[in-house]
């Protein structure tokens, strides 16, 4: 069960992490960023920069193995964090072909578009991160991300909050 491999210390940050992410005081979003240490997403970002994001992730939770929390072809939206539990990234491949590739004999040239099914290309683990790409570019989601195990939690930022967050940065270097 991924419960049992919790990050250090977990157990004081999921009360805050249950709270309305904008309600979280300084203190609470450096308890937060002291868990997530290790995530490389964060590390080129200023200290204020990650309590700003602090304020706006969320927890997710992902109970059961198998559910997908992005989906290949999809508009991207939010981008997510691995807190508990370990999630498999697939991709989908078209394989485009012709009638030469089929041995058929025609006058006119035919596109037979398959799906092949997917294939695991990874695995995201506590720290991993997914799904940035769709807080700064309107491209849809490039694989297929499946929790592996039960009892899955993420920390999900959203697109529109990753806005909100950068213009509080904004602000905050006009006042200074």
């Amino acid at each position: 069960d991924a419960r049992n491999r919790r990050p250090a210390l977990y157990n004081t940050c999921a009360p805050i992490l249950e709270k309305d992410p904008h309600m979280r005081t300084d203190a609470e979003c450096h308890a937060i960023l002291e868990m997530l240490k290790y995530v490389r997403f964060l590390k080129p970002l200023s200290k204020e920069q990650q309590v700003n994001l602090c304020r706006v992730m969320r927890l997710q939770e992902v109970p059961f193995a198998g559910e997908e929390v992005v989906t290949q072809g999809d508009e991207g939206h939010s981008m997510f964090i691995v807190l508990v539990g370990s999630f498999s990234v697939s991709i989908e491949e078209p394989t485009t072909l012709e009638d030469a590739d089929l041995d058929m004999k025609s006058t006119t040239t035919n596109t037979l578009t398959i799906t092949r099914p997917s294939t695991i290309v990874g695995y995201l683990h506590q720290g991993h991160h997914f799904g940035e790409v769709a807080l700064n570019e309107d491209a849809p989601r490039n694989a297929t991300v499946m929790s592996a195990e039960n009892s899955c939690e993420l920390l999900r930022i959203e697109r529109r909050d990753y806005e909100m967050a950068k213009e509080i940065q904004v602000q905050l270097a006009k006042e200074k």
